[in-house]
Formats: C-alpha cells, sequence, structure tokens
C-alpha cells in the first residue's frame, strides 16, 4: 500500500540582516536563529551566531551556492487531523570578508524575496556555521528540492532595544520597502514574528506596531523568543492554516502565558529529574561523566536535555554529587569531633590558669601518641578516599585550629547565621564540656577565670572567646551547651537539598536537669 503523501507549506522567512551594519556588532532581526530551533528545536542544537560575512570559497559552496538565501531543509510538525511539512527558506544578504562588501547581487533585497518560485541547483540544506569547516561532520544533508514554490512568508521584527542608535532607523526604513512589496504579492500569506521578545522594549513593540498599523491590510502578529523557545513552532502552524482553512486554527498565547507555561513545564521537569537524582546517584565520589551516562537513557533525563540542554542537567548532578559530600562531611565531623573529646583528657593534662589555646595546641601536637589520635591532613573534605573510610581513627587536626572562619567575639552570635561555615561553632562545641568546666568557671579571651566557687583548669578552651559558660539547672553545667550561642553538632541538623532551600540548619536547644 502505498504510503499517503505529506501536504507541503514553502515558507520564506525574511528580515534585516546584519549584513546592514558592515563594520559594527548590529545583529539582524533573528531569522537565522528563528529558523534553527524550528527545524532543529533541541537546546543544544541551537546556535546564536550565524554569521553573514563569508569568503569566496564559502560563498561559492554547495551550502551557499553563491545565492544571498539559505535553504533550512523540511519539518513535519504535527496537527491534530494529521501532519504537515514544512520546506523552509531564509533570505540573508552575504558579504565579502576582505572589503565588508555585499557580493554581486541583481535585485535588491526587498526585491529579491518576492520572488515566488526558487531554483538552485545543487544547493545543500545548511545546519551549522561549522558546517563549511568541517564538512564531514555533516555529510547527511538534504539537497534544495526541484519545485520551490513560496507558500507564506514569516516576516521578522527586532523588537529588543539594539545599542546601535540608529538600529531602530535602519529597520525602520527597511521595512518601509518590503512590507509593501510583499503586501504587494498576490495571495501571499504572511506572520509577522515579533522576535527577541524576551527581551523587548516597549519603545520598540510601539514602533514596530506603528509600522504595521500602515500596512493596507492587517497581517497576524505573534510574540516569539527563539532563544527561551517560545512561540516558534505557532507562527509555522498559523502559517499552515493561513495557506490551507481547511487546517486546524492555532491558538495564539502572549508572549508573558506562553513563557510561564514553558517555565512551569521547565520546573515540573526538573523536579522528576531532582527524584531520579535521589534516588540513582548516591555516591558523591563519581565522576560527572560516569553520573551522566549512568541517567542518559531515562526520560526525565532526555526531557530536561531537550528543553534546558546539557549544561542545565550537568549542573544539577554537579549539584547533587556536592550534597552528597557536604552530607559526608557533616557526618565525618561530628565523629570528629566526639573523638576529639574523648582525647581531650590524655592530651592535656597539668594545665595552668595561665596556659592559652596556642599552647594547648602545641602540647596536643607534640604528645607521643599525637599520630595515633590526629592526622596533618588539611584537604581532608576533598580527599574522597578518606572521606570513604567506614572507621577513621585518625581525626583532621585542622578541627582544632582556624579552619573555615574566624574566631568569635565576645557577644557575637556566629551559631545562628546559617552559614556553613562550621568551625567556629564547633570550636565552642569541643569547649564548653562538664568535664573541662565546673559550675561558675567562666571563659574569657582564651583563658578559664575562676568564679567564686572555684574550679580546676579547663582541658578543652581552644580558641574559644565567646559569651561565659552558663550552668544548668541546681549548678550543674550542661554538657556540650555554650548558653544561647549554642549550635548543634555538625551532621545532627536537618541538612536539606540545596536545589530545594531550607532552613538554618539549626535545632531547639535541650534541657538537662
Amino acid at each position: 500500500m502505498a504510503t499517503k503523501k505529506l501536504p507541503v507549506v514553502h515558507v520564506a522567512v525574511v528580515g534585516l540582516t546584519s549584513s546592514s551594519f558592515p563594520g559594527t556588532s548590529g545583529q539582524g532581526a533573528g531569522k537565522s536563529v528563528l529558523c534553527n530551533r524550528f527545524v532543529r528545536p533541541k537546546r543544544d542544537d541551537l546556535c546564536l551566531n550565524h554569521s553573514s560575512i563569508m569568503t569566496n570559497s564559502d560563498f561559492g559552496s554547495s551550502m551557499v551556492n553563491n545565492d544571498h538565501h539559505l535553504y533550512w531543509g523540511e519539518k513535519i510538525a504535527a496537527l491534530e487531523d494529521g501532519s504537515v511539512s514544512f520546506q523552509i527558506v531564509e533570505h540573508t544578504e552575504f558579504v565579502e570578508d576582505g572589503n565588508l562588501q555585499l557580493y554581486s547581487i541583481v535585485k535588491p533585497y526587498h526585491k529579491r524575496c518576492i520572488q515566488q518560485k526558487l531554483v538552485s541547483g545543487g544547493k545543500m540544506q545548511y545546519i551549522h556555521p561549522d558546517q563549511l569547516a568541517v564538512p564531514d561532520e555533516f555529510s547527511n544533508v538534504a539537497r534544495f528540492p526541484d519545485k520551490f514554490t513560496v507558500d507564506g512568508y514569516i516576516i521578522c521584527i527586532d523588537v529588543s532595544d539594539d545599542e546601535l542608535p540608529e538600529a531602530q532607523g535602519t529597520q525602520r526604513e527597511f521595512l518601509g520597502r518590503l512590507l509593501p512589496a510583499i503586501m504587494g504579492v498576490k495571495k501571499a500569506h504572511i506572520v509577522v514574528a515579533l522576535t527577541k521578545f524576551d527581551i523587548a522594549k516597549e519603545k520598540s513593540i510601539a514602533a514596530a506596531n506603528e509600522i504595521l498599523s500602515k500596512c493596507r491590510r492587517q497581517p497576524t502578529v505573534i510574540e516569539v523568543s527563539a532563544l527561551e523557545g517560545v512561540n516558534i513552532d505557532v507562527c509555522f502552524l498559523v502559517l499552515a492554516h493561513l495557506v490551507d482553512s481547511r487546517r486546524p486554527r492555532t491558538r495564539i498565547l502572549a508572549f508573558s502565558v506562553a513563557h510561564a507555561n514553558l517555565k512551569e513545564r521547565v520546573r515540573r521537569n526538573e523536579e522528576s529529574f531532582q527524584g531520579l537524582l535521589s534516588g540513582r546517584i548516591t555516591d558523591f565520589s563519581l565522576p560527572l561523566p560516569v553520573a551522566r551516562k549512568s541517567l542518559e537513557n531515562e526520560v526525565e533525563f532526555q526531557l530536561l536535555r531537550e528543553l534546558k540542554g546539557i549544561d542545565r542537567v550537568d549542573r544539577l548532578i554537579r549539584a547533587q554529587l556536592k550534597y552528597l559530600k557536604e552530607g559526608v562531611i557533616k557526618s565525618k565531623t561530628t565523629d570528629f569531633l566526639d573523638h576529639i573529646r574523648a582525647s581531650l583528657e590524655l592530651f592535656l593534662v597539668n594545665l595552668s590558669l595561665e596556659d592559652t589555646s596556642e599552647t594547648c595546641v602545641e602540647l596536643i601536637r607534640k604528645h607521643e601518641k599525637f599520630s595515633a589520635y590526629f592526622t596533618e591532613n588539611a584537604e581532608w573534605r576533598d580527599d574522597a578516599q578518606f572521606l570513604k573510610q567506614e572507621q577513621t581513627t585518625q581525626v583532621p587536626f585542622s578541627l582544632l585550629g582556624r579552619e573555615g572562619g574566624t574566631e568569635v567575639a565576645p557577644g557575637e552570635n556566629r551559631c545562628g547565621s546559617g552559614s556553613t561555615e562550621e568551625t567556629g561553632c564547633l570550636r565552642q562545641d569541643i569547649l564548653c564540656t562538664p568535664d573541662c568546666l565546673k559550675p561558675h568557671t567562666r571563659v574569657e579571651n582564651g583563658r578559664c577565670v575562676e568564679g567564686a566557687r572555684g574550679g580546676r583548669p579547663a582541658a578543652a578552651h581552644l580558641s574559644y572567646k565567646g559569651p561565659p559558660y552558663l550552668p544548668g539547672k541546681n549548678g550543674t553545667g550542661r554538657a556540650g551547651v555554650c548558653g544561647r550561642h549554642h549550635r548543634a553538632p555538625v551532621g545532627a541538623s536537618s541538612s536539606l537539598h540545596p536545589l530545594r532551600g531550607g532552613g538554618s540548619g539549626n535545632r531547639p536547644r535541650t534541657t538537662e536537669g
């Protein structure tokens, strides 16, 4: 049984070209990016820089074929009553790289683009600018059809605020010639695309509407953004209905509504992908390519990559790996602090009230059993092998120093700030223990000072310059609590995923009798 041939709509995309601003950074109306986004809609396939400057050899290549138009190939789009094939040509102007002058042309742009029957024997489909430099990577491309009769036009009007002061004036003058020429084409079906609407300016929109209001027949106007992928397909589907009114009518949404719908779709896909990450990526030491490879066949991965590209996917994978690593570090730090508290009595004996925190650190370092309890691995947080050890007997000695933070000034509350730098508060956890302080013993400026009832020297007041130790009920100190400045040990708090928000990580104080 013969396959039913799809109806074909031949589309010509026209608009201001970047060659209108020779020797400047001026950009065209976005015709190439719009065609690119429609024919190859995936974010990773989108190229934002399609240059109109070419060498003589490039202009004579099969991709350009000495013509001032590009053939973007064929795209099949689904409609409610079936499918339709679009074949797309972009009218442009190419300039020579040596003198920035237009290659020889017989007719000006506004007269050339209204030619409805196009012929270019041997012309190949244009895909990407790299096609000229590495043609072997783009070998499977379509040829220009033998018959190409334009059915409709998509006119691109740039409504962004161009930095060039003469840009809007140039576009106004250009459209003043182009619009009447196309409107004069018999049975010409026209859709106007207000391009770059994601960065549109009110004055540019007003200028475009003023120009269009003077047309003898009002065209269909659609607000689009090829960069964001908003309303691109709508331009072509609406044009297909104009060419054949029997085809279903496509609803046109305002840019704000269409963009909001797209962002909501991206948000849902990101949530689904994060759920996939939580269940599948559980080892923080996985290299990014390995983690990505394990997910690339999943629907959630493919949908997010299609919408936002591999860079967004990689960013979420890296965030998951970082989240897992931070969780391991917090858990390890909690174990290390418990180990330090248990070993201080062994390392710090016969102290006097005159001993400083620096003295305590040196006593620990010079102890004969130092290497059995501590390691000088200051980069332990980045040492995957060290972090993955189930039982670590050696504690990073840097935890007793000033790693990752500064000393806490008297009266300053650093524990409730929600900071990820844990060291300042961790030292308070280490220092204020009932084994080291008797009731009414105070820690001031890094030294222990006896209160009215006396007390033995503190064995662990390293670098602590916070508020005084507060006794608990009945004169007994609260274990591991430095008054209102107490912070829960790292790892004990409820850590939240960095991409899902969360609180400060503090936990309520507990009171011991």
